[in-house]
């Protein structure tokens, strides 16, 4: 009850600041609640650590994703997603947060 809650308000947020983005990029931008995350972005290829995508959110800030679709794991792909932050987690790559993807899909 209580994520659903959470994510629902993530979800108000993202609407209502979409109104605020450059019409040129509608839906830009990148939300964090907690560690609910939520936002618009492209994947990447990351070519250290022996390479791996990564996530670069419209916020400039570049995940770790967790779960990314083999279909959408081609550099370049704009995206939309929704995940949670792992601060539980660590990574030898330390290339940024480490994002539990919860849902993405192509823009």
């Amino acid at each position: 009850m209580r994520r659903t809650t959470l994510l629902s308000v993530v979800a108000a947020l993202a609407l209502s600041v979409g109104g605020c983005q450059d019409p040129a990029d509608p839906g830009a931008g990148v939300i964090r609640e907690g560690d609910v995350i939520a936002g618009t972005g492209r994947i990447v290829w990351c070519a250290f650590e022996g390479g791996f995508y990564g996530l670069l959110g419209d916020d400039k800030q570049l995940y770790e994703p967790l779960g990314v679709p083999g279909s959408l794991a081609k550099d370049g792909i704009r995206v939309r997603f929704t995940g949670r932050v792992r601060t539980d987690l660590g990574s030898f790559r330390m290339a940024g947060p480490i994002v539990e993807i919860t849902s993405i899909r192509r823009l």
